[in-house]
């Protein structure tokens, strides 16, 4: 689908400075682009896989995470991972639409129908933005460091669905993948639309 308007220009101004971690090929971003968006695609080829928000927010290629993808059915689709948050929570493109599902509170959110929406006004609004990253504070003795590594994510222990909370649990770096395995044994998603 052709882009209804460029949502880099905003995105990059709001975001500040990518952080880039690695720069995608060619046929990686085509198979982006035919995964997920043009504009998402755009910001590859701009930013490469970066991260943003001192290390809060990462963009990754969906096709590098179809196994974490499939941990997470939404209404029967699996979504196509587009980003990813310090936490392993994620950002996606499923059914039409946009989703955040949050791993760590095991639930999903249908957000908007187009990705130049979501990366353009959505994921800029600063209300919306800090939302997501409730407990941040404990975190930032942790990014100080740098962010998690791209097969890394921030993990709750005990984990919330376990009765852990943002306020008692201690916070770990654990491998992305096993941080997900372990999450998705915990229940199933509830799906929230507006």
């Amino acid at each position: 689908m052709a882009m209804e308007f460029d949502p880099y220009p905003d995105f990059s101004k709001f975001m500040g400075p990518a952080a880039t971690f690695a720069s995608p090929t060619a046929a990686e971003i085509d198979e982006a682009e035919k995964r997920v968006s043009e504009s998402f695609a755009r910001l590859l080829e701009k930013d490469g896989l970066a991260t943003y928000s001192d290390g809060r927010l990462r963009t990754v290629l969906p096709q590098s995470l179809t196994d974490v993808a499939a941990l997470w059915p939404l209404d029967g689709n699996v979504g196509e991972i587009f980003m990813t948050t310090c936490f392993g929570d994620f950002f996606c493109w499923a059914g039409g639409f946009c989703w955040f599902v949050s791993v760590q509170e095991l639930y999903a959110a249908e957000l908007v129908d187009s990705v130049d929406w979501f990366l353009g006004s959505l994921l800029l609004d600063k209300k919306y933005l800090k939302s997501r990253f409730e407990g941040i504070g404990r975190a930032k003795r942790i990014l100080a460091d740098g962010p998690p590594a791209p097969d890394e994510m921030l993990q709750w222990v005990p984990a919330l669905p376990m009765g852990g909370s943002r306020k008692d649990s201690a916070l770990e770096v654990v491998d992305l993948r096993e941080g997900h395995q372990f999450l998705s044994q915990l229940g199933e998603l509830r799906l929230m639309r507006y």
